[in-house]
């Protein structure tokens, strides 16, 4: 839970996003040139059992984790912009503190990584490696997504979304769910709130209803999302984001 204390992500660029809101009163922006996702595990589209089976085959790619809600998103997008690229950042077990000062462990060489290639390899801090892209694409970047605790990338005309996620302790601490609530989400949900940002709560799509459909949970712990998992968060993205008017 120390990514949800870590919502200074949010002022690191001292640029906030126009006003959003939750309500989507305001006038959607269409998806523009490149679409930017950023984040963790959960952005790369990562599924332990698919990453374990290609690692022991020496098969691994990141171009098979093409399920996850960041391709999901870009493929409905694609619908209203052909040309639209996407550039997924993300790197998994990305933490704030890795995503503003670099090391995620995912990419570093052996001993202390397995030394796995990204969806779009960059070099130092995630984070860094957003906003040179940013400054680099003025204007044509929308929308951004992130998914780790905290938003906003300098790019004040894009239309930035938080992907605050389910509780990956429900099945082995069912307690938990409150304190998640308490001490991620709404922590999350908060800074969104300052900065005028919308915000994708997966728990209203993944609860104890269904966790074990939707993830890997039940089946092996691993918190990851199904493909129909991924697949519902991304439609929940591109409704939240006003694009189904």
């Amino acid at each position: 839970m120390a990514i949800a204390l870590s919502a200074s992500l949010l002022l690191v660029s001292g640029i906030t996003s126009p006003a959003l809101g939750d309500s989507g009163a305001r006038n959607v922006a269409p998806p523009k040139a490149f679409y930017l996702s950023l984040g963790d595990s959960m952005v790369f589209g990562l599924q332990f059992d698919r990453l374990f089976e290609m690692l022991d085959a020496g098969t691994y790619t990141p171009d098979a984790f093409d399920t996850g809600y960041t391709g999901g998103l870009a493929a409905r997008m694609r619908q209203l912009r052909r040309d639209q690229q996407t550039v997924n950042l993300s790197c998994p077990g990305e933490s704030t503190a890795t995503m503003i000062k670099g090391g995620c462990e995912y990419t570093l060489p052996e001993p202390d990584g397995p030394g796995l290639a990204l969806h779009t390899d960059c070099e130092g801090p995630q984070l860094d490696a957003a906003v040179s892209f940013l400054r680099a694409h003025r204007r044509r970047v929308g929308p951004i997504t992130v998914s780790i605790g905290g938003i906003d990338a300098a790019a004040p005309d894009a239309e930035i979304i938080l992907v605050s996620f389910h509780n990956p302790f429900s099945i082995s601490n069912p307690g938990t769910d409150r304190l998640w609530q308490r001490h991620y989400t709404a922590v999350q949900k908060g800074a969104a709130r300052r900065n005028d940002v919308r915000v994708v709560d997966v728990a209203e799509i993944v609860n104890a209803n269904n966790v074990c459909q939707l993830t890997f949970l039940c089946d092996s712990g691993d918190s990851h999302p199904t493909d129909a998992g991924y697949r519902r968060i991304a439609e929940q993205i591109f409704r939240v984001a006003g694009y189904r008017r």
